[in-house]
């Protein structure tokens, strides 16, 4: 069973079942739909995945993941597991009507960084094509 995040409505005091852990996967799919070549898309919400294919090594049945069509995990992604938690379930639902749309726009369009210890200024990037990746392609002058 898909989880499921949950925020309880004060004014109504009625649980709200939000589906941020679709939409992430919808996203995963998408960027690999839009990427041409097998290679893996450069967006940190897909490393650790890869295409399924047919038939795996020496044969034997691969199984996809079971939340996005055609695409197996290989190893665990902690940008994929923090995106479906809990915080961002309530973002998500703070979005309100057409959050769906916003959280992909998000997550496909945009550099996400959190930030690591309070006040020192130090950031993770959480979502979006790697920053070193970009920094080389401009060093390289590609």
């Amino acid at each position: 069973m898909k989880p499921l995040c949950y925020l309880n409505s004060l004014a109504s005091n009625i649980l709200h079942a939000l589906t941020n852990p679709k939409t992430v996967d919808f996203v995963i799919w998408l960027l690999f739909k839009r990427q041409s070549s097998s290679h893996r898309p450069l967006h940190l919400l897909c490393h650790g995945f890869q295409r399924a294919s047919a038939r795996g090594q020496n044969g034997l049945a691969l199984s996809a993941s079971p939340g996005i069509p055609g695409i197996q995990p290989n190893y665990p992604n902690s940008y994929v597991e923090t995106v479906k938690g809990h915080l961002w379930c309530r973002v998500h639902s703070l979005l309100g009507q057409g959050g769906d749309r916003i959280m992909m726009d998000l997550l496909l369009d945009c550099g996400i960084f959190c930030c690591l210890d309070g006040e020192s200024g130090n950031y993770y990037q959480l979502s979006g094509q790697s920053c070193i990746i970009a920094l080389l392609r401009l060093s390289n002058g590609s």
